[in-house]
């Protein structure tokens, strides 16, 4: 497959809302290094949301199969052959799934577990907002546990159903928001 120049920079992108509360107090930071959230935060976290992508933020496949990039040649392959965009996605669907179902994740940076339990001991809730699907929701969180990165916000539901037009979920600490528009899932999730 193409090298893509992304591939070679991980691009860690994360969301930090100040406050569950007030929205307006929100801020967007993208940066190289999950570590620099912590020149982001103040030292007492409560009342803090902080939601991060996850694949290739929080954790990507050891190997290039299974990951977004990977996704995309086969998607570009099949529209190659005269399938359009949706054609195509839907095509691949099914090796992605299973794909996802045999391969093992790793932090993309060793110390991001690390990071995330930090926050959490700050008093900050920690959530993931990913594109997966709640097809794979239980294999993601198995992922996630096994790279010992435990997510959620204290004293609300594991689970919640999401009122949108295609499936979603949010899941210990993690929303799977398929193919919705993942901004209108998370006022989704926060309403």
């Amino acid at each position: 497959p193409p090298q893509e120049d992304s591939m070679n920079r991980i691009l860690v992108s994360f969301l930090l809302a100040i406050s569950l509360i007030n929205l307006s107090l929100a801020k967007i930071i993208e940066s190289d290094t999950v570590t620099e959230i912590k020149n982001h935060v103040p030292n007492d976290l409560e009342h803090t949301l902080i939601i991060f992508d996850l694949d290739n933020t929080l954790a990507s496949p050891k190997l290039e199969i299974g990951t977004d990039q990977w996704v995309n040649y086969l998607v570009e392959e099949k529209m190659k052959l005269g399938l359009d965009l949706q054609q195509a996605f839907n095509a691949v669907l099914p090796t992605y799934f299973h794909v996802q179902f045999k391969i093992a994740m790793h932090p993309v940076e060793d110390i991001t577990p690390r990071i995330i339990e930090e926050l959490q001991a700050k008093g900050a809730s920690v959530i993931v907002l990913t594109a997966r699907s709640i097809f794979v929701a239980s294999r993601t969180l198995d992922q996630l546990d096994d790279m010992r990165v435990q997510l959620g916000v204290q004293g609300h539901a594991a689970e919640l159903h999401l009122n949108m037009p295609i499936p979603c979920i949010y899941m210990n600490g993690v929303i799977f928001s398929g193919n919705n528009d993942k901004g209108l899932v998370l006022i989704e999730l926060l309403n």
